[in-house]
């Protein structure tokens, strides 16, 4: 940075990590073995969980967040386009309330899911009680409030859920236990500008409550509400809507949907969606060479791991290498700290973009929905999806080419007199109730992939599924990263469903709202659906 008088100077970059001024030991209880009372800084991938000396692996939070940015990237579009989700309670909360196949997803699954992936193994940001002290939370949870302020912009009738606080949990230190919170209800500690009375929900419904918006949601340069929302929706598909790390979009998933061949890579012109479109295969101009057409249902494969062929990171580094390298450049532009982020994700659309015609006009989005009991480890732990062959080196799973995603669950130890006990009455409720709670891995990105490196046929059901069969794994770890036998996870469901995304003439892509089971994909394995019959 530039100092006052001119002088270019060192500053330790503040966001990198957090210096207890000093530790208090006693503020720190023992998670998972890990020494968090004598580590002096806060930690993202420690090398070693269990070493007071233990340092930082900011690669692997770099690996971690690029191998998972399909399924993330993924999730935020269904969320934000899939008609079930228009409900706040649906959108914002993982708790499962029915065997509904379409309302796995949720805004909490997601920002579990980048709680573990930055802070690794035992870090500071995939352990709640200490995330805090780690500044990428406050980064993190300022993208949280801008999802949900998007979708407030295409959801404006849906907000806040009128519940009765579970009894006998001891409640808050505002909230008696067992009453009635509305959208009234006192916000404590949280004082609003008058200083004598708490904000409520319905005070900070929207952020102009505090003068600020995001890029998105900047509500007042519209004439009308259906054009703001309209912006919204173009921006929304061009963030978070295209299906692979080489800007693939909707209309290349109809085309990978014929059990014939791959097609030849349309030109560039007609993907106005996106900033550029590879080739499917081969050179630009190229032939493109069939492959076979679907082939019966194989047996299943063993679930004994083999060494992957390609692990590492995934496909998708681009801006993660220029988000490595930039404090490096002393070409950046300094007015935004160097890197022009809206350069790289690409401008948002003011209007829905025409797609071209074409015979076939939807795609199947292929997806992976997880339950499972939140406190029955008694710790936070992981579901690991991989598909294909993959590295069976426990320090590999989060950053494997392999993972096509990660079910983060952050369960509390409930036994009571245990060493790790929670003080979270919550949580011991929630406990013995047996909450069970859901998410969702969206596969569909990770398959085109598989497509065009010619392991799987097409898109098609009957290619894909019993390709799934085969290639689909899941596995279970820890806090500390050790892995968990799937069979020691009672309550642990993991089933592939599919939903239709048809493709209008002249507009965005819809998602039907329908989903349809396929147990037959995962039954007969720790952890898989219970039944062979396919439902809806």
């Amino acid at each position: 940075m530039v100092d006052t008088t001119g002088q270019t100077v060192q500053k330790p970059n503040p966001l990198y990590s957090f210096t207890f001024h000093p530790i208090l030991k006693n503020d720190f209880a023992p998670l998972g073995g890990a020494p968090f009372q004598e580590w002096p800084v806060t930690l993202r991938y420690p090398t070693d969980s269990t070493d007071p000396n233990a340092t930082s692996q900011e690669d692997q939070v770099v690996a971690a967040l690029s191998t998972q940015f399909d399924s993330l990237q993924g999730n935020v579009n269904i969320l934000l386009n899939d008609p079930n989700y228009q409900d706040f309670a649906a959108f914002s909360n993982h708790s499962w309330e029915n065997n509904e196949p379409g309302t796995f997803a949720s805004l909490e699954d997601i920002h579990n899911s980048i709680h573990g992936a930055v802070g690794g193994n035992l870090g500071h940001m995939a352990e709640i009680d200490y995330a805090a002290f780690d500044p990428v939370f406050w980064l993190h949870h300022a993208n949280v409030d801008r999802l949900f302020a998007i979708w407030q912009a295409l959801n404006p009738n849906s907000y806040t859920i009128d519940k009765r606080s579970n009894q006998n949990d001891g409640g808050t230190f505002a909230i008696r236990e067992g009453s009635l919170e509305l959208a009234t209800t006192g916000l404590a500690p949280f004082y609003d500008k008058t200083g004598n009375q708490f904000w409520d929900s319905l005070g900070v419904r929207t952020t102009g409550a505090f003068n600020y918006a995001y890029p998105e949601t900047q509500q007042w340069k519209f004439p009308s509400t259906s054009a703001y929302q309209n912006s919204v929706l173009g921006t929304v598909q061009q963030l978070y809507g295209s299906l692979g790390d080489d800007q693939f979009t909707a209309e290349d998933a109809v085309n990978l949907m014929s059990t014939q061949a791959i097609p030849q890579a349309v030109p560039e012109t007609v993907h106005q969606t996106t900033i550029r479109t590879r080739e499917i295969a081969g050179s630009a101009g190229g032939s493109q060479q069939p492959i076979a057409e679907a082939a019966p249902v194989p047996k299943p494969a063993p679930e004994v791991p083999q060494a992957a062929p390609h692990t590492g990171f995934h496909p998708f580094r681009g801006l993660a290498d220029k988000l490595k390298g930039h404090h490096n450049n002393p070409d950046n532009n300094p007015e935004r700290g160097g890197l022009d982020l809206e350069a790289e994700i690409g401008k948002p659309s003011l209007n829905p973009i025409p797609l071209p015609p074409g015979h076939h006009r939807s795609y199947t989005e292929y997806i992976v929905n997880l339950k499972a009991p939140k406190h029955i480890l008694q710790q936070t732990y992981r579901v690991h999806i991989f598909l294909g062959d993959f590295d069976s080196d426990l320090a590999t799973w989060n950053t494997q080419r392999a993972l096509a995603g990660t079910f983060t669950v952050f369960g509390r130890n409930t036994v009571p007199g245990a060493e790790e006990e929670t003080g979270c009455g919550k949580c011991k409720k929630d406990a013995e109730d047996g909450l069970i709670v859901t998410g969702t891995i969206p596969l569909t990105k990770a398959l085109i992939h598989e497509v065009k490196e010619g392991n799987c046929p097409s898109l098609a059901k009957e290619n894909v599924l019993p390709w799934l069969r085969n290639n689909l794994h899941w596995r279970v770890t820890l806090a500390d990263g050790t892995e968990k036998d799937r069979t020691e996870v009672p309550g642990l469901v993991v089933t592939v469903v599919t939903t239709e995304v048809e493709l209008p003439e002249h507009g965005f892509p819809r998602f039907s709202g329908i989903y349809v089971s396929h147990p037959e994909v995962t039954a007969g394995r720790p952890g898989g659906a219970a039944t062979a019959a396919p439902s809806t």
